[in-house]
């Protein structure tokens, strides 16, 4: 095969390359191998009657026809993706053929400035060698290939990864771009940024002496800081949980300060009683009943209250316990929708209870919003 082709004329196929005999027909060995090169001969015949210089094939070719279109002189790239070749036809716009019919209609070829082969090696794979055929030259706007090469194979993963999302993001602000174009939307003035926890119970994040330090709700929070969706309308707030939990910790810090407020003035109280007593001890006796008492009442009246709000937090670290990983972009690529089937005879009675679907997006679950 030439490892450069300039401006070459590309055909897609897709349709069987072997003859398949009707499996209700009994026939002799020497009829099949006639019937075998007599499809051969045909398939070979239509291909090169379309003048193609390259032909992309997702199945691997049998040697008889691979040697006929090599006679031809018509390069041959086999075993090729389904996707790919979809994404080829896109970008060169050549016409796929899924069957011998297909040839009578003259099957548009593709095109594009070069074709070229280009084999690498890797340190990381000693011995091995990978080519790549580039199709130069084709409609930018029709679409295109990133080539990541060059670093360790888990790198690069991560690397893919990254410029998945990213790809996925430039392509969502177009299509929202577009859309509000179309829909004569306006900007509605504001902040289009991180999303910040707005409640009055978090602005005493920043003060040191909160307590702030040993704050697991406010060391989840403070992940959530960050911009999670490429739209600038949508605001993603943090879990409720979380937020619940950092308002309840904040809730006990202000009950405790206030106990040991109230508790340190009650131990001046006996010496002032004791002064103001005279001497007097059944005053005395008395003073300090009263005291015990109202401190038991004090007690557990913090008890209780340190018991309501603590159901809260213990449900926030559970939520984290069961969440360790920080948060991520991935995570927010996709929706959640109720998902069930109804019986329109039956006044749309549900037939299956509704569960949760994830559609992610970009992917082949995903469906367009029209």
């Amino acid at each position: 095969m030439p490892r450069y082709v300039a401006a070459p004329r590309i055909m897609l196929l897709t349709l069987p390359l072997e003859y398949t005999r009707q499996p209700s027909r009994y026939v002799s060995l020497d009829e099949e191998l006639r019937m075998q090169q007599g499809f051969v001969e045909k398939l070979v015949q239509r291909v090169a009657g379309a003048a193609p210089d390259v032909v992309l094939v997702d199945k691997p070719v049998p040697g008889q026809v691979l040697e006929g279109l090599m006679r031809n002189r018509i390069a041959v790239i086999q075993s090729v993706k389904r996707g790919v070749i979809r994404a080829v036809a896109r970008c060169t716009g050549a016409e796929i053929v899924t069957s011998m019919d297909k040839f009578s209609s003259y099957p548009r070829a593709g095109s594009c400035g070069a074709l070229a082969v280009q084999t690498f090696e890797h340190r990381s794979l000693p011995e091995f060698r990978k080519s790549f055929v580039f199709l130069d030259g084709c409609i930018e706007a029709l679409g295109g290939t990133i080539v990541l090469r060059g670093e360790s194979f888990d790198k690069l993963d991560d690397i893919k990864q990254v410029v998945d999302l990213v790809v996925g993001l430039t392509y969502s602000v177009h299509l929202e771009t577009a859309l509000l174009t179309d829909e004569f939307a306006l900007a509605v003035p504001g902040k289009y940024g991180p999303e910040r926890a707005s409640s009055a119970a978090l602005s005493a994040a920043g003060d040191s002496g909160d307590g702030s330090a040993g704050s697991l709700a406010l060391l989840a929070l403070s992940e959530y800081d960050l911009v999670l969706s490429s739209s600038p309308s949508v605001r993603i707030p943090p879990p409720h949980v979380l937020v619940c939990m950092r308002e309840k910790e904040l809730a006990v810090r202000l009950i405790s300060d206030k106990f040991n407020q109230m508790t340190a003035g009650r131990r001046d109280a006996p010496a002032a009683g004791d002064a103001l007593a005279g001497g007097t001890g059944m005053l005395f006796v008395a003073s300090r009943h009263q005291g015990a008492a109202s401190a038991n009442r004090m007690r557990q009246q913090y008890a209780s209250e340190l018991a309501l709000h603590g159901s809260y937090i213990h449900e926030g670290r559970m939520f984290l316990h069961n969440n360790p990983d920080a948060v991520s972009l991935w995570d927010y690529q996709g929706i959640v929708v109720a998902y069930m089937l109804t019986c329109r005879k039956s006044g749309y009675r549900l037939c299956t209870a509704p569960q949760y679907h994830q559609i992610a997006f970009y992917t082949g679950t995903d469906i367009p919003l029209g």
